[in-house]
């Protein structure tokens, strides 16, 4: 009987290993103070609503193990909805969604590459905000660890 027990407890807390980890997404607001505390790498994800990739990245990719712990010790990560109404302040300038683009003005402002916005869109800034790494379209786990160890000293 006893050893059923360990088993089961065994068992019981073996299953809690196995949740998806997650990627620690946060704000433009709380970059900013994390930033003045303790600079790091930014990893910026630009997606929209209806992008089969993006969401395919963020379950997919963003959820890796190794990746979610290169991300969690190493950058701060913070996602960028292109098609949000919100208004965000970055780098003390004030950004907003342009109806006439159809996208938001940071989301066209960090991933536009040679005049094409794409969905997903990955940029890594450098602890002084700096663009490090841009890369559109989707990455899978091999690719966004390549980029990630580009992007660490």
């Amino acid at each position: 009987m006893i050893v059923h027990r360990i088993l089961f407890c065994a068992l019981l807390l073996g299953s809690h290993t196995g949740y998806t980890q997650v990627v620690d997404w946060i704000s433009f607001d709380s970059l900013q103070e994390k930033m003045r505390v303790q600079p790091r790498p930014v990893l910026i994800y630009i997606y929209t609503g209806w992008c089969k990739y993006c969401a395919l990245q963020k379950e997919r990719t963003f959820t890796a193990p190794a990746i979610t712990d290169k991300i969690g010790r190493q950058f701060y990560a913070v996602s960028l909805d292109a098609e949000s109404k919100a208004e965000i302040i970055f780098l003390n300038k004030h950004y907003g969604y342009k109806p006439s683009r159809g996208y938001h003005e940071l989301a066209e402002l960090l991933g536009k590459k040679n005049g094409t916005l794409s969905f997903p869109t990955t940029v890594v800034l450098s602890e002084s905000l700096q663009l490090l790494e841009h890369a559109s379209g989707f990455l899978n786990e091999q690719d966004m660890s390549r980029m990630l160890d580009r992007c660490t000293p």
